[in-house]
């Protein structure tokens, strides 16, 4: 019997060191897939992360150019605003030369006149 135990024992631990190096195996095939899914998501999270970059940098662009546009277009409505006042003072002078007008009064602001009242 002494025998018999000895043999059990000895096939109990070799059972129990076979059971050790299968978890291990196992222990290490699901460390390297997590590792595997995980560096796949870093490689999707990377990716959306330039996707959005370049859509960012592109609208960007597009404000930027909206507004450069905005400026151009103000700049230009007051310069012909300005060019329109001066035909029309051109045109009230041309008159009073040729006597068809009297004599231009000066044009008071807004502004004076609230101050005034």
């Amino acid at each position: 019997m002494n025998q018999q135990t000895a043999m059990a024992t000895s096939q109990g631990k070799v059972q129990e060191e076979q059971m050790r190096a299968q978890l291990d195996a196992q222990k290490i095939q699901l460390e390297s897939q997590a590792k595997a899914q995980l560096m796949q998501l870093e490689y999707q999270l990377k990716m959306q992360l330039e996707d959005l970059k370049g859509r960012y940098g592109v609208a960007e662009q597009q404000i930027e150019s909206g507004v450069k546009q905005n400026l151009e277009k103000e700049k230009e409505d007051r310069k012909d605003e300005r060019v329109k006042k001066q035909a029309v003072q051109q045109s009230k002078l041309i008159s009073q030369r040729k006597g068809e007008r009297p004599e231009l009064e000066e044009e008071t602001d807004i502004v004076d006149i609230i101050l005034n009242k």
